[in-house]
């Protein structure tokens, strides 16, 4: 608990990634809450922020995301996103609480300078750090010195961290991540298996086929659907592909022995089912070998 003008007050804590954003309060070992860093906006500009939002079917919806390499680039819809997150979720009153905010190792001054124009001018924060991811994850696990590896979703790091500060001339950074492992598996499915993913928001009902079997299903008629809007919610698809059936090889990828491990079953919201072998554990490979990228 810190104390701030003589009273006791919880600092809040702010993470932002380019998949997720983790709000919370310090001290806490957990995040109070975890919400998307995509974000809707409709033809009269309005914001639509957070999982309940984004999985409301709309019309004319734009699904965008307001960071590019690992920094923030829109920041009116970082301002909309913060608001949420602080009224909607934390239920709190940023002009009451000290912030910390965490940044990517090579942020500009110039992004800085906004965070903090968007700290004080807009949310009328008490006081704001702003703080380098990797430093926060090396005192995360008690070292002050250590090499931080952070793959996130649309970049993978690598950042030397000395006696709290960041090496700035051993940084390296490039755009392999969750996201790209996404769209190898998109191309496995569509290439491979033949099959298209077909969004939840589509769907009015299906029948239960056995495995291997095409779909049996009735679509909803959802004129007016943005391309972004599909794209997004068929990540989310794939996204939960990768928690349940991907998995690293916990010795030197060799195609013959993996295909020898179990397959796992998963099943699609259409219904369409079937078990995954050698595949799963071939695209996460791309992390630790890249010739393994489908072009």
């Amino acid at each position: 608990m810190v104390t701030y003008g003589g009273d006791e007050v919880n600092a809040v804590v702010l993470d932002m990634g380019s998949t997720s954003t983790r709000v919370g309060f310090a001290g806490e070992e957990v995040p109070k809450t975890i919400i998307p860093t995509c974000y809707g906006v409709d033809q009269n500009n309005n914001y639509h922020v957070g999982d309940a939002q984004l999985n409301t079917w709309r019309p004319n919806v734009e699904i965008k995301n307001p960071m590019e390499d690992g920094m923030i680039r829109d920041w009116d819809a970082v301002e909309q996103i913060w608001k949420t997150a602080f009224q909607d979720y934390l239920h709190i009153n940023p002009s009451e609480h000290p912030f910390l905010c965490t940044e990517p190792a090579w942020n500009t001054t110039e992004n800085r300078e906004k965070l903090m124009e968007l700290a004080f001018e807009k949310f009328d924060m008490p006081a704001f750090y702003v703080a380098k991811s990797p430093v926060m994850t090396a005192y995360s696990v008690g070292r002050a010195t250590a090499l931080v590896l952070d793959s996130g979703g649309s970049i993978t790091s690598a950042v030397p961290v000395y006696d709290g500060y960041v090496l700035k001339k051993g940084i390296l950074h490039q755009s392999i991540g969750g996201d790209l492992l996404s769209e190898q598996i998109k191309e496995h499915l569509k290439n491979d298996l033949r099959m298209n993913i077909t969004p939840l928001y589509k769907i009015a009902r299906k029948k239960p086929v056995g495995a291997g079997e095409r779909p049996q299903v009735e679509l909803r008629e959802r004129p007016n659907t943005t391309k972004s809007f599909e794209d997004y919610h068929i990540s989310k698809i794939i996204h939960e592909y990768k928690e349940s059936v991907s998995q690293v090889s916990e010795i030197p990828f060799d195609e013959r022995l993996m295909a020898q491990r179990p397959q796992r079953p998963f099943e699609f919201p259409d219904g369409y089912n079937t078990t995954f072998g050698v595949e799963r554990y071939r695209v996460p490979e791309i992390m630790f070998n890249p010739h393994h990228i489908r072009v």
